[in-house]
């Protein structure tokens, strides 16, 4: 979701291409507000607000090109047109493949440019820490990522995903006291059962709190969540004698 900043008075010539861009961005043209942005950003660089919305933007181009890369090399399994097993595939080979169906690596690259430069203007920026954060943590530099959501909070402690985040992060890294505690952050927040609360019933499983993790999927149970039957797969593996 596209943030609508608020800040200083723009310019009129600065506040049109702002405006085009959003107008663009919301009827789904996003080379146009792609083209808006960048010469809202070339008439004020230091313009936090400009800088976000074009990484923004940069960013959808990039899940969008994700998204169709894998709808067109899943199509191509279904039909038998490759042997590209990902289950037997590393992820350099993955990215590789993908890049083949149309992924565009350089707009992730350019959007957290554009977002870095935007925490540079504003280091109360929580949402383009966000994205910074969660480009670490796909990455797997789970230091840099913690870092990040650290500082998103700090500027944002109402920010659910942070939480998840940042717990996803300390999982990564071991340090499941900390995860625990951050997801169960993020649950509070949220009050609705997600990703996160099957994470944290992972963490649970792998500290051998397994009556926790059973109290979650008992929730799910009753609720009857999508995620119960994923969770109650990874318990099952997990208990003896099952």
């Amino acid at each position: 979701m596209l943030l609508i900043l608020s800040g200083a008075a723009h310019s009129s010539d600065f506040g049109t291409l702002i405006d085009q861009g959003l107008t663009a961005f919301r009827a789904g043209n996003l080379d146009n507000a792609q083209t808006a942005f960048q010469s809202a950003v070339e008439l004020n660089p230091k313009s936090a607000e400009a800088h976000y919305y074009l990484g923004y933007v940069l960013s959808e181009k990039y899940r969008n090109s994700q998204s169709e890369a894998s709808m067109k090399h899943l199509a191509d399994q279904m039909n038998n047109k490759t042997d590209k097993n990902p289950t037997n595939t590393t992820e350099k080979e993955m990215q590789k493949i993908y890049i083949s169906y149309g992924l565009q690596p350089e707009y992730e690259t350019k959007a957290i440019q554009e977002f870095k430069r935007v925490v540079e203007l504003d280091p109360d920026a929580w949402m383009a820490r966000y994205f910074i954060a969660v480009n670490h943590l796909n990455n797997k530099r789970y230091s840099e990522a913690e870092k990040e959501y650290i500082e998103g909070i700090r500027a944002n402690p109402k920010h659910v995903i942070s939480y998840g985040g940042l717990g996803s992060a300390y999982h990564a890294m071991g340090k499941y006291d900390l995860a625990i505690k951050n997801y169960k952050k993020s649950i509070a927040l949220d009050g609705d059962i997600s990703d996160t609360n099957l994470e944290l019933a992972r963490a649970y499983m792998e500290t051998n709190q397994l009556e926790k993790a059973e109290a979650i999927l008992k929730e799910m149970k009753e609720q009857n969540h999508i995620l119960y039957g994923s969770l109650y797969m990874l318990l099952y593996q997990k208990m003896p004698n099952e």
